[in-house]
């Protein structure tokens, strides 16, 4: 049956309702009917709601139509790129100040020290070079080492627990006010090399998971020993995101930095440790740390500025005109220093104004191939005197010395 057709008054009356009005929304409530029957009623009668077509624009309008159009695009397209820079610029001050990383002033305690009777002063612990899941087999280092979960877990361990046991043997009884920690970086194997790919334990994100929650427990039961801690952690080279170390963004660009960050915001998560330990990670990857009145600059060692070393010497030559280029610059911007701290190198090493920390992964197959002397992993503590700054340096060692073949101690034990 056919729908009936509408009353053309009804039809009229919308028009007119509308042109009345100004829209059929306004329309419709005035009429008091439903905004859909009003546009039905005026589409059945065959009449135009809106209004007249303009005249046709002459071609200079067209032109200018076109000119005001592509200005508008090009204002929202600003307008777009500055909303997006500024939510970008936001969302990384918001994230890093969530994290809450990033370079702290030492404390008063630090910077002065404090001088007790017998006490050869502040315990500082350097702890780099980790490797965290890097493999080494012990059939390719002259079964000197090895290295995997189980070992780098013990050596942590290990390096904690020897570091307060020495420092407590060199110190009486409740003479530590306090203690600092250097974390040198390269905490992580990172994959710069296909082999490391091939043949690491763990990816570098699982390594940067398992390093926070070990870097955790050391500090913690450093500072339950040492009272308070102040802490300062720069990045390393493995454990960078680029091919080759980048200038801009150097520290934001390595593992270490995400798990300094992470370390810091679990250890501000927790009222005790937010009031006992300090965590300190400066943006440029290196930071000058007064500790007992001597100056100490802090930084992994990759970033020297120089290169090559001699087969005799070894690391000493590029390591002492490292630390002079360093010194050079520093002194050029007005950072003047006493001792230059690094790790980077896998030795130990004491000298006039430069201390090198060992590695916890050991002697590994490309110190094997280098021809590198052997030494065996370890860290290194020492303590900085009020009057005589660092003194007593101490390898915390964390596997037995090298051992040598059967047929070599029975050659000595004839002779």
């Amino acid at each position: 049956m056919a729908a009936p057709r509408l009353a053309p008054t009804l039809a009229a009356e919308a028009v007119a309702a509308i042109a009345k009005h100004g829209s059929a929304a306004a329309a419709a409530r005035a009429l008091k009917i439903p905004e859909n029957t009003l546009r039905n009623r005026v589409a059945a009668s065959g009449e135009r709601t809106a209004r007249a077509d303009p005249a046709p624009a002459t071609p200079g309008e067209r032109v200018e139509i076109a000119r005001l159009k592509a200005q508008v695009a090009h204002l929202k397209k600003d307008r777009d790129e500055a909303d997006g820079q500024a939510l970008l610029a936001r969302a990384i001050a918001d994230a890093r100040g969530g994290m809450r990383a990033h370079a702290v002033d030492p404390p008063a305690w630090t910077v002065r020290g404090e001088r007790t009777k017998d006490s050869p002063g502040v315990p500082v612990l350097l702890l780099t070079d980790w490797h965290v899941g890097e493999t080494v087999r012990a059939a390719e280092v002259f079964n000197q080492n090895q290295f995997d979960a189980t070992l780098a877990d013990a050596r942590v361990r290990q390096a904690v627990e020897r570091a307060v046991a020495l420092a407590a043997m060199h110190a009486p009884a409740g003479g530590h006010k306090g203690g600092v920690v250097f974390l040198g970086g390269d905490f992580v194997s990172g994959w710069l090399h296909d082999e490391l790919v091939r043949t690491d334990w763990c990816s570098p994100l699982q390594s940067a998971a398992w390093c926070v929650s070990r870097l955790v427990w050391s500090l913690r039961a450093l500072r339950d020993a040492w009272g308070r801690l102040y802490v300062v952690g720069v990045p390393g080279n493995h454990g960078r995101l680029t091919h080759r170390p980048p200038g801009k963004g150097h520290a934001f660009q390595s593992f270490d930095w995400l798990i300094y960050t992470m370390v810091a915001q679990q250890l501000a998560d927790n009222p005790q440790d937010r009031k006992t330990i300090a965590l300190s990670v400066p943006d440029d990857g290196e930071q000058i740390v007064p500790v007992a009145g001597h100056r100490y600059l802090l930084m992994h060692g990759h970033q020297l500025g120089v290169k090559g070393g001699d087969g005799i010497i070894g690391a000493i030559g590029p390591i002492v005109r490292g630390a002079t280029k360093v010194g050079r610059q520093n002194r050029s911007v007005g950072r003047d220093f006493d001792t230059l701290v690094i790790g980077h190198y896998h030795t130990t090493l004491w000298l006039p104004g430069v201390i090198v920390g060992p590695t916890l992964k050991g002697f590994d197959e490309y110190a094997r191939v280098s021809r590198f002397t052997y030494e065996p992993a370890a860290q290194l503590v020492w303590f900085s005197h009020p009057k005589w700054g660092p003194n007593s340096p101490l390898r915390v060692f964390l596997q037995d010395p090298a051992s040598r073949s059967p047929a070599d101690c029975a050659t000595r034990r004839a002779a």
